[in-house]
């Protein structure tokens, strides 16, 4: 702990934001948090959020405030990445991740996913009484950014999941995942837009279409406040000043498709 803190004191001193995984540190959320931490990751490095705010039938919205009242004085995000760690406490995440990672197969073998490709695994998931545990998140006031821990698909020896789950293509299961386990479809969009902003003190240029603020935008053919796999049906996309309209936005999938297969071909043989 003594290091970390040390690490923590210098990165406060010299304007550094800093944070990540903390468990094996024996830290909890709140000590992290109250040094200046701004994010933490996961579901089980995130000194306790797995047992305080998520999971267990026993979490409650008074368990999980007092962390979420020190993140919110701290400006300390939570990124739950829960497609890759997909099962920790839910009843269906798993479910949800395997549909995923089969539309995403499909992908990969060359279809291109058209239209909202993702809503069957949300009609297809089994039910559950159980309380979604970011319905006590989101009464209790915990700040979240979605993230997916994702890594660029040429890397070799992932974990499961992760190498049919590109960068992109997770980030609208996570939000899928995130309104299965009971956030608002508005909040749960808002953890991929205006939250980054306000974590990173960005909210004059990002995180709201407005007058004078930077134009990337997604233009979807469904409503994503009605279903969030709504998402996935994208239409056209402005970044960095760039219209790629959905014929641009297929040239630029099949190349990625092709990059693929031509580093699948130059691959050794196992």
């Amino acid at each position: 702990k003594r290091v970390y803190f040390l690490v923590a004191a210098e990165a406060r001193r010299l304007g550094i934001p800093f944070g990540g995984h903390i468990q094996a540190l024996g830290l909890s959320a709140i000590e992290a948090s109250d040094s200046g931490a701004r994010i933490l990751d996961h579901l089980n490095t995130s000194g306790g959020l797995d047992t305080a705010c998520w999971g267990s039938i026993d979490v409650s919205v008074e368990q999980c405030r007092p962390i979420a009242d020190h993140f919110r004085q701290n400006n300390t995000w939570w990124v739950p990445t829960l497609t890759v760690l997909d099962g920790w406490g839910s009843p269906y995440a798993d479910f949800l991740a395997t549909h995923f990672i089969d539309n995403v197969s499909e992908f990969w073998a060359g279809s291109l996913l058209h239209g909202n490709w993702l809503h069957g695994a949300l009609l297809a998931r089994p039910s559950t009484d159980l309380q979604g545990s970011m319905t006590v998140m989101q009464e209790a006031g915990l700040p979240i950014l979605s993230g997916t821990d994702t890594a660029p698909i040429e890397v070799p020896g992932l974990i499961r999941g992760m190498e049919t789950a590109p960068p992109g293509f997770s980030l609208h299961a996570e939000l899928a995942m995130y309104v299965t386990e009971g956030l608002p479809p508005l909040e749960a969009l808002q953890t991929a837009t205006l939250n980054p902003a306000k974590a990173f003190h960005l909210t004059d240029s990002l995180g709201t279409v407005a007058p004078g603020k930077l134009a990337d935008l997604v233009l979807l053919d469904g409503d994503p406040l009605a279903d969030i796999t709504n998402t996935t049906a994208i239409q056209a996309v402005v970044a960095n000043g760039r219209y790629f309209d959905r014929a641009a936005l297929d040239t630029l999938l099949v190349e990625a498709q092709q990059a693929k297969a031509k580093r699948a071909a130059k691959a050794p043989k196992r």
